[in-house]
This record gives C-alpha cells, sequence and structure tokens, in this order.
C-alpha cells in the first residue's frame, strides 16, 4: 500500500499559512505507507512553492525526497490512464500498478 501525494496536500503540508496545513502535514507524517510523490505532481508543487514561498522549502522538500523519505515517480507506458490532467492522470496510473 502507499499514500500517493496529489498537489493540495502536499503543499499544504508545507505551506504554514494554508488553512489545511496541520491536517494535511500529520496525515502525511504519521503515514506506514511509502508517500509517494508522481512525478507531475512534484513540478506543480515547485511552481506554488516559487510562487508563494521560498526556495528553502523546495530544497528541503528535495533533500526528503533524496533521504527516502518519498518516492518520485512517473507513471509507465504501460498504466492504463484517462485523459483528466497529467498529475491526476499519474496519480491514478501508479495506483493501478
Amino acid at each position: 500500500m502507499a499514500l500517493i501525494l496529489d498537489t493540495g496536500p502536499l503543499y499544504a503540508s508545507l505551506d504554514r499559512t494554508d488553512a489545511d496545513h496541520g491536517a494535511c502535514r500529520s496525515l502525511i507524517e504519521s503515514a506506514d505507507e511509502v508517500r509517494v510523490i508522481p512525478a507531475p505532481v512534484l513540478v506543480e508543487v515547485d511552481y506554488w512553492i516559487h510562487e508563494r514561498l521560498h526556495a528553502g522549502v523546495l530544497v528541503a522538500l528535495i533533500a526528503d525526497i533524496e533521504e527516502g523519505s518519498y518516492a518520485s515517480v512517473w507513471a509507465n507506458a504501460s498504466s492504463p490512464v484517462l485523459i483528466i490532467g497529467t498529475s491526476t492522470c499519474c496519480i491514478r496510473a501508479i495506483a493501478m500498478r
């Protein structure tokens, strides 16, 4: 089993001013499952970090990925996909593995 993160909850866990920060951070930190960040979600979170926060947040997130706190993955070509948006599509494809 894996906790596959979407942009909203992941970003909220990083932004202390977000109304859902506490709940999202608690959910992610307490997860016993592998925490997966689909590559397109990482791209979206990078955008929002640069728009609203500071580069240090992204540096810390990348360090967490490198240390194994998260897995960052792409859906592969054999994953079934629906045309609904890159990130959502990737999340569904990973979940179906």
